[in-house]
């Protein structure tokens, strides 16, 4: 059995590595240290003031952590009714046709954003069905990402212009053809839905960590 003079022995050698630190200054020149966020990066680097105090900065040159992308997030909302499908005339962007878009707010779904801005751009509440299509553009600097959804009207109420549109309606595709919209792409998606193409359902859009639904 060992004894406790062996004990105290055994620990005099890390006492007087600890007093040396506690001494010479070495314990006031360490860095706390701050692990980096991303899954990916798994280095500890040192923490700078403005992550300690929560807010957020590009990393300084030295520290092995990767620049943040600017990302901007777009919803596109998909509105079908019977055989016709809603289009909105916009304020801006030359006063051309396309359909109920915005970008998300901070804090905001891509699903929240797309019924919040066709009731903001065409007056009428909407339910989400699916998801047409999900784009994302990098560039060099930046990237978009665009969720076209597909939507049906939330009850009876009929569009019109709204404090962002100058018009809101149900067209149907020969009426489509005719409108001089903002590009073309966004008339290939209301196509698409009408000749039956595929649909994906909404929880692939879902938030981090959330279950997979139940298989039926």
């Amino acid at each position: 059995m060992t004894s406790i003079a062996g004990v105290w022995e055994a620990l005099q050698w890390p006492l007087q590595s600890l007093r040396s630190l506690l001494t010479d200054g070495t314990l006031a020149r360490l860095r706390p240290v701050h692990l980096v966020e991303d899954p990916g990066d798994l280095w500890t680097v040192p923490a700078s003031p403005a992550r300690q105090t929560g807010a957020y900065s590009p990393a300084p040159a030295g520290e092995h952590m990767r620049a943040p992308i600017p990302t901007w997030f777009f919803a596109l909302c998909v509105v079908r009714k019977g055989d016709r499908f809603l289009v909105i005339r916009e304020r801006k962007h030359g006063q051309r046709w396309f359909l109920p878009a915005g970008r998300a707010e901070p804090g905001e779904s891509l699903l929240q954003a797309a019924r919040r801005e066709t009731l903001e751009e065409a007056g009428i509440p909407v339910k989400l069905v699916g998801v047409i299509r999900v784009e994302h553009s990098p560039s060099p600097t930046a990237a978009r990402v665009r969720a076209v959804l597909l939507a049906e009207p939330a009850d009876d109420a009929r569009p019109g212009p709204t404090a962002d549109s100058l018009d809101a309606r149900f067209v149907t595709l020969a009426e489509l053809a005719a409108l001089p919209g903002r590009g073309d792409d966004w008339k290939s998606y209301i196509r698409h839905v009408a000749e039956g193409g595929s649909i994906a359902p909404l929880w692939v859009l879902d938030t981090e960590r959330a279950p997979m639904p139940a298989r039926s």
